[in-house]
């Protein structure tokens, strides 16, 4: 049972009349409570998730134009209100991804993007995946890299098909992706093969890589709120699933 709520919010947005309406029907404005309403667009839910995951998470739009993943919006809230004081929802797991560079560890709902900075050469990395009874050996020259959950790739994962005009879609498991790549090389168990721009991974992957080019180069995510974490040449970047999930509301 819901008892409390507080709101994680971009600037700027008017969270009133939701916050009066949970008040209004018992459940009770607190910092440390029940509920989270992430209120705002699609990387404010990120973050929220990634943020509070081991607590629900209720994405409700601040406006018409902010974002892909949200069913309802503050217009709503008197029926929202309703819905989670009656128990009348479900909660969705969603996959969290975990990066490790260094001693430093970062959790992601959404994605992990590997890019040059304000440096304007191409960024150059060697890469290494396990999944499936294989082991994908890649050196590449390009932008960069991104990987996915179904909950982040309706973002950047999904810039060629927004390129092409076409719609994002979501995708079912954790996708990995290099951002417009100049130059592939690839293996698979040692052996080689035709480079991949984009690949589907499984729940058991394991990813490193390494650029080998001292750069202006960043590890970003959506989960990250105008940060970065500045990557050196030869520095270890290692990624895989933490085994925690997100848990989103849904009404």
């Amino acid at each position: 049972m819901i008892e409390s709520f507080f709101v994680y919010k971009e600037k700027g947005i008017n969270t009133k009349r939701l916050e009066a309406a949970f008040e209004k029907k018992g459940i009770k404005r607190k910092s440390d409570a029940d509920l989270v309403i992430a209120a705002g667009g699609d990387g404010t839910l990120l973050r929220a998730c990634s943020k509070f995951f081991k607590k629900p998470v209720l994405p409700v739009k601040a406006g018409s134009d902010f974002g892909l993943l949200f069913k309802h919006s503050i217009s709503e809230a008197r029926m929202l209100a309703e819905k989670v004081a009656n128990g009348e929802y479900k909660l969705i797991n969603e996959p969290l991804l975990k990066a490790h560079v260094g001693d430093m560890s970062f959790l992601s709902v959404g994605d992990f993007y590997f890019q040059r900075g304000r440096e304007n050469g191409a960024v150059r990395y060697n890469i290494r995946i396990r999944y499936d009874k294989k082991v994908i050996g890649i050196k590449a020259v390009g932008d960069g890299f991104i990987i996915s959950t179904p909950l982040g790739s309706t973002g950047y994962f999904s810039y060629l098909e927004r390129l092409s005009g076409k719609p994002a879609r979501p995708i079912r498991g954790i996708g990995f992706e290099h951002i417009l790549p100049h130059y592939l090389e690839e293996t698979v168990n040692g052996k080689k093969s035709k480079p991949r721009l984009r690949r589907m991974l499984s729940k058991d992957f394991m990813l490193e890589a390494r650029p080998t080019r001292d750069l202006d180069q960043c590890l970003y995510s959506s989960s990250f709120v105008n940060y970065c974490v500045r990557i050196r040449k030869n520095q270890r970047m290692l990624f895989g699933l933490s085994g925690e999930h997100a848990n989103i509301m849904e009404i």
